[in-house]
């Protein structure tokens, strides 16, 4: 099972190493726990296509929601990343708004949501990859 989208997630996973260097801790902690989950959905990727793992629905129908809930995450993590530098600028400017700050803490919620999701999956999968 080749994800159809790799090319496309690879660059955001670029674009997400770029802006480590001045991130907050949950955002590095978000982009290793991203990194972390595509190592071990590739892998069981490559396991599933080679026959490692069994080949049934219920272990397809796994891998790709763990590909789908991990993009969601890492495109969540963009959101919040571009909200805050919205913030940023906006108050860089003088013209700060209240609903920036509201988007701020709404994207960074949804991205904490999606995080939340990937970790039980990537568990599965590991499970799965050692059997």
């Amino acid at each position: 099972m080749k994800h159809k989208n790799s090319f496309r997630f690879v660059a955001v996973l670029i674009m997400l190493a770029a802006l480590v260097a001045g991130c907050s801790d949950f955002e590095r902690s978000a982009f290793k726990t991203i990194s972390a989950a595509k190592s071990v959905i590739d892998t069981a990727s490559e396991d599933y296509n080679a026959g490692r793992i069994e080949k049934s629905k219920a272990n397809f129908d796994l891998l790709t929601k763990a590909q789908h809930v991990k993009d969601t995450a890492a495109q969540a993590l963009l959101a919040y990343h571009d909200a805050k530098v919205s913030a940023d600028a906006e108050l860089k400017a003088g013209v700060y708004a209240p609903t920036t700050q509201q988007k701020v803490s709404a994207t960074l919620a949804a991205a904490q949501a999606a995080l939340a999701d990937v970790s039980p999956l990537v568990a599965q999968l590991r499970k799965l990859s050692k059997k």
